[in-house]
């Protein structure tokens, strides 16, 4: 029996783990994002605990939901020096009441979508890419993130 529960474990922590991968890919939906986070950190917390039990250690778990991923409030400045550090040229950027951004980009920027996330996430890793596409109204390409408040 205790070698189907350690299995379990090492189960719950490869979900985990697929979830926290999950958080570094972009989303059409923000919600994605703390659907993904909530998830990993339930499977993490479910198999920290029933370690604890197999030791004989009584689980750490309070019972509650995790909280939900909170993104950092950052300047204008800051989220321009962001961007500078990406390498990326914008022709303007939106901060939300939220902490997201929505950084539009101009159409003849020799960067594909994909490479203007790599960048953002190369210049910080806590990024999480919540949407990109197309303004509506102009065409011009844009990416919708947000830094993730770590603590």
């Amino acid at each position: 029996m205790n070698e189907a529960l350690q299995r379990l474990i090492v189960r719950w922590e490869s979900f985990a783990q697929e979830a926290n991968a999950q958080l570094r890919q972009p989303s059409a939906d923000p919600h994605t994002r703390i659907h993904y986070h909530a998830v990993a950190e339930t499977y993490r917390q479910a198999a920290k605990d029933l370690r604890a039990a197999l030791e004989g250690i009584s689980p750490t778990s309070d019972d509650q939901m995790p909280a939900p991923t909170a993104f950092l409030q950052i300047t204008l400045d800051q989220a321009n020096a962001l961007l500078r550090r990406a390498g990326l040229n914008i022709n303007t950027i939106y901060i939300h009441d939220d902490g997201a951004m929505t950084a539009v980009f101009p159409r003849l920027q020799p960067y594909s979508q994909e490479e203007r996330s790599r960048r953002l996430y190369a210049a910080e890793s806590r990024v999480t890419i919540l949407n990109m596409g197309k303004m509506p109204d102009t065409g011009d390409p844009y990416i919708d993130f947000a830094v993730i408040d770590e603590q």
